[in-house]
C-alpha cells in the first residue's frame, strides 16, 4: 500500500521538476530571440556604416565631420528605438514571469520591476555619455590640422580602446549589481520560509 503514494509522489515530482525545466527552456529562447535580434540590428549598422565610409572619401575634412556625425546621430537614434523596444519586450517577459512566481510576494516583485528599470535607465545614460563623447572626439579630431591619417587611426584606436575598457568595467559593475540583488531576494525568501516554520 505504500508503493503506491510513493509512487503518485515521484510522478508529481517528476511532472513539476518537467515543467520547470520547460519555462526554464522558454526563457532561454526568448534570450536567444532577443541576443539575435541584437546580432542582426548591429551587423546591418556595420553594413550600413562600410558604405557609408565609401561615400565620404572624397569630402573636404570638415565636410567629412559633420557627415560623420550626422550618420552617427542617426544611427544613435535608430538604436534609442531599437532598445526600447527591446526594453519593452523584456519588461513585458519579466511581468509576465514574475506573475506566476507564488514565491514573490508583490513587494519583492514591484522591487525587482523597479530595479530592472533602474539599470535600463543607467545603462540609456551610460549609451548617451559614450555617443557624446564619440561626437566631441570626432569633432577634435576633424578639426584638428597637421595630423597625418596614421596619426588620426592612432588616436581613433586609443579612444576606441579607452571606450572598450569603459563599457567593459559599466558591464561588470551591471552585471554585479544584478547578483546581488539576486542574492538579496533569495535571502529574504529564505528568512520567509525560516519565518513561517
Amino acid at each position: 500500500m505504500t508503493k503506491k503514494p510513493l509512487t503518485i509522489l515521484a510522478a508529481l515530482i517528476l511532472v513539476s521538476s518537467l515543467a520547470g525545466l520547460a519555462n526554464a527552456g522558454q526563457r532561454n529562447g526568448f534570450r536567444q530571440g532577443q541576443r539575435a535580434k541584437v546580432r542582426t540590428h548591429y551587423q546591418q549598422q556595420k553594413e550600413e556604416n562600410r558604405g557609408f565610409r565609401q561615400t565620404i572619401k572624397e569630402l573636404e575634412p570638415q565636410e567629412r565631420t559633420n557627415a560623420i556625425i550626422g550618420h552617427r546621430n542617426r544611427q544613435y537614434r535608430k538604436n534609442i528605438s531599437f532598445h526600447e523596444t527591446l526594453r519593452g519586450e523584456n519588461m513585458t517577459c519579466l511581468t509576465e514571469r514574475l506573475s506566476q512566481n507564488s514565491k514573490l510576494n508583490d513587494s519583492q516583485k514591484n522591487e525587482i520591476i523597479a530595479f530592472t528599470e533602474s539599470q535600463y535607465q543607467k545603462r540609456k545614460a551610460h549609451r548617451q555619455q559614450q555617443h557624446n563623447e564619440n561626437n566631441t572626439f570626432i569633432t577634435k579630431s576633424g578639426n584638428a590640422t597637421g595630423l597625418s591619417p596614421e596619426d588620426r587611426k592612432a588616436r581613433a584606436k586609443e579612444h576606441q580602446k579607452t571606450q572598450g575598457e569603459e563599457n567593459k568595467q559599466f558591464r561588470q559593475t551591471q552585471r554585479k549589481a544584478a547578483q546581488d540583488k539576486r542574492q538579496e531576494i533569495r535571502a529574504q525568501l529564505k528568512e520567509n520560509y525560516s519565518d513561517d516554520s
